[in-house]
């Protein structure tokens, strides 16, 4: 089954006829054809949606949610792996310079889409780990890329509402901000990840590379009409506070860490 299909292959749509018979049944439980989720699979993701639903309504979310775009980082690693890389990602002093930041987020880039560009069509589609979320979801190197592409998004949107809440404003602590995230917020957040990876599969590898150049546009104009003074603003972030300079840093970071996944999984050392 191809889950980051190529230009020319046809677009992946969710099934929307029950096949007839045992025999074609059990075929399209275990595979759909290029181009389809297999009956599996949309169970798996109407799953996700049920369990968003109920952990939103119990309020188990810590930040806003729109568009069903990720709100924290990777759900293929162990999540206290994954806090600490957080964590150390922004305990490690990055150059949090104007100048610094925009080299960083535009090389950052450059080099992602060159490295899986670089792979095979087979190896971006490869299931390489499963999500810590659902073990019937398992993240291909183009489920990575689409998960940077929304935590990009969903970054910018917590930046953009920050600028216009407060255009000049100077940093501010936020006392009741959160330091770490429940256990319960992260459940909701890997599920999270889930629906936003599902609804990406549709797209081919030059879609996904369009929709990366695109978001980072916006992250760099966000970056250039930030003052001084707001890059210096904190905002929560999953393993805390950080400022508005440190979440630009991140991107860079977090690309690195997902790419260090991929090649893990290609290499059979994840």
């Amino acid at each position: 089954m191809t889950l980051c299909r190529d230009a020319g292959a046809p677009r992946r749509r969710f099934a929307t006829s029950q096949p007839s018979g045992k025999r074609r049944a059990a075929s399209a439980e275990r595979q759909a054809p290029s181009g389809k989720l297999s009956r599996r699979e949309e169970r798996v993701g109407q799953a996700v949606g049920r369990r968003l639903t109920r952990l939103k309504e119990r309020k188990a979310f810590p930040f806003s949610i729109r568009r069903q775009e990720p709100a924290m980082m990777g759900t293929a690693s162990p999540m206290s792996s994954l806090r600490r890389n957080l964590s150390n990602t922004m305990n490690t002093a990055p150059d949090l310079s104007r100048a610094a930041l925009t080299d960083s987020l535009t090389r950052s880039l450059d080099s992602a889409v060159a490295e899986l560009t670089a792979l095979s069509a087979d190896q971006r589609a490869r299931p390489l780990k499963p999500s810590r979320a659902n073990p019937d979801i398992v993240w291909t190197p183009c489920d990575h890329f689409a998960h940077l592409i929304g935590v990009e998004r969903y970054f910018n949107r917590a930046i953009e509402k920050a600028l216009a809440e407060q255009p000049g404003a100077a940093p501010q602590p936020q006392a009741d901000a959160p330091t770490g995230p429940r256990e319960e917020a992260m459940a909701a957040v890997h599920a999270l990840n889930d629906q936003w990876i599902l609804k990406q599969r549709d797209k081919s590898f030059d879609e996904l590379v369009a929709m990366a150049q695109a978001t980072r546009a916006q992250t760099l104009a966000l970056l250039e009409r930030a003052a001084d003074a707001q890059l210096t603003r904190r905002l929560p972030a999953p393993w805390g506070l950080a400022t508005v300079a440190e979440i630009f840093a991140l991107h860079a970071r977090h690309t690195d860490l997902h790419l260090g996944f991929i090649r893990a999984g290609l290499s059979g050392t994840a």
